[in-house]
């Protein structure tokens, strides 16, 4: 059910997520989202994060919620937080869609999931690129279950269809975010 709901998204389809008649657009509220987000997803939060993505009207914030989903994203631990996040990203991919979202929270994925480059490693003192290894492979394990989860119910389906957060005020100037030149940029870091 959810895959085919994540799909109408990505088809274009309007109210895949249907949301309240007149959005809540309080500053308070809506920053309170974007900071659980960053730090509570767990299964117990999953129906008043939902409840939020139908009521607060998040649009103005969107760039902060992307970024704040992808570090609440890289902190799920167990498999019911993940569960969580995955159907907290599905709710925010069918009420923003893929050109305004999906696209963004794809690249941070992505980037966070491609190896470090070679030259900032070895400017490392050795202990400390050890534990910066350490560090990253259990970030990186975390982040495939979530990925692949993400992938499987229809949200993300492949580096062609993300777009660096950097491009986004090209996108909104007329230059569609999904043009060759976003395409190369983005898979070349991610």
């Amino acid at each position: 059910e959810l895959r085919i709901l994540n799909l109408r998204a990505w088809a274009g389809e309007d109210d895949v997520f249907p949301v309240q008649g007149s959005l809540d657009s309080s500053m308070k509220k809506n920053t309170a989202f974007i900071k659980r987000l960053r730090t509570a997803i767990t299964a117990m939060s999953l129906s008043t994060f939902l409840q939020e993505v139908r009521t607060l009207s998040l649009h103005k914030y969107l760039s902060e919620i992307i970024s704040a989903c992808f570090e609440g994203l890289c902190k799920l631990k167990s498999p019911g937080e993940i569960a969580a996040g995955v159907e907290v990203v599905s709710a925010l991919h069918q009420r923003f869609g893929p050109g305004e979202f999906t696209g963004y929270i794809g690249w941070y994925i992505g980037r966070s999931l491609s190896t470090p480059d070679k030259a900032q490693l070895k400017a490392l003192a050795q202990d400390v690129r050890e534990r910066e290894e350490k560090e990253r492979v259990a970030r990186q394990r975390t982040l495939l279950r979530v990925a692949t989860e993400l992938w499987l119910v229809g949200v993300l389906k492949s580096l062609e269809d993300v777009t660096r957060p950097e491009d986004a005020g090209k996108a909104k100037e007329g230059i569609k975010a999904g043009d060759s030149t976003s395409k190369s940029k983005s898979g070349a870091n991610g």
